[in-house]
């Protein structure tokens, strides 16, 4: 069965001072989630202050992501930092706008396979986070695929099960067809309020079909399930628990 975890990324407007990291580390870790997937703590806060958050609170840091236009020029740094915060894996997201041609994939692809040995020598994982326009066509071809399909097997995906259902994906399709790449996948759910606004909320209460997609997910060897949710219509601290619980109640593990 995967593992729970949360993608932190979600409290991104309380992460821009120390304590504020401090204080959403503490909180989220009280709810229950053991394992953590580091992103947009605000660059102004220092590194030892968010391992301090990280070791107080006693979290398995799994994973940083960013945009790969921000991480791959700095990778050097990066990989510092997450060794610092005894990361296990880099996460690198999406394709750059200047690279959506089919001879701009081709150049994230060569760029990847240079980046991929440098990373697994510092004894790290590097992984692929899709967005829905990752999944538009060239020469009829995703560019997930191109990049997937052309990279080695140690070069793994971090599935965000949001845009696979936003992009019209056969999620579990997809969840099959990279079996034994996938480390770790996002659930993110959204719905509609009264008013007609479109909004994230907690897992289980928005429009995706979850028990088939946590089945796929477990029998398909995903080893974590990050809980993720970027916009609230209630307190954030309480969306996570309410996904925590969901999540926890049907197939995912403590």
């Amino acid at each position: 069965m995967a593992k729970i975890g949360i993608q932190i990324s979600s409290f991104k407007p309380l992460m821009t001072t120390a304590e504020g990291v401090m204080d959403v580390f503490t909180r989220t870790r009280q709810i229950g989630y053991e394992t953590i997937q580091v992103q947009w703590v605000d660059p102004s806060v220092p590194d030892e202050a968010v391992k301090d958050a990280l070791v107080k609170n006693n979290w398995d840091c799994l994973s940083t992501q960013e945009f790969y236009e921000l991480y791959v020029p700095q990778i050097d740094k990066v990989i510092e930092q997450n060794l610092l915060w005894g990361s296990k894996d880099i996460c690198i997201s999406g394709i750059p706008k200047e690279y959506r041609t089919i001879e701009g994939i081709k150049q994230e692809i060569k760029e990847i396979k240079e980046l991929l040995p440098k990373v697994m020598d510092k004894g790290l994982t590097l992984s692929f986070h899709p967005r829905k326009q990752e999944y538009d066509l060239w020469d009829g071809v995703t560019g997930t695929d191109w990049i997937l399909e052309n990279t080695p097997d140690e070069f793994r995906i971090c599935l965000d099960i949001y845009h696979t259902e936003a992009a019209k994906q056969d999620t579990i399709a997809l969840l099959k067809k990279y079996q034994g790449r996938i480390d770790m996948v996002h659930f993110k759910d959204d719905m509609y309020l009264e008013d007609g606004t479109r909004t994230l909320c907690p897992i289980g209460q928005g429009r995706i079909d979850w028990l088939p997609i946590i089945k796929a997910v477990n029998e398909t060897g995903v080893k974590y399930a990050l809980a993720e949710q970027e916009a609230w219509h209630k307190d954030p601290f309480q969306c996570m628990k309410e996904s925590y619980d969901y999540m926890i109640a049907n197939g995912i593990e403590k």
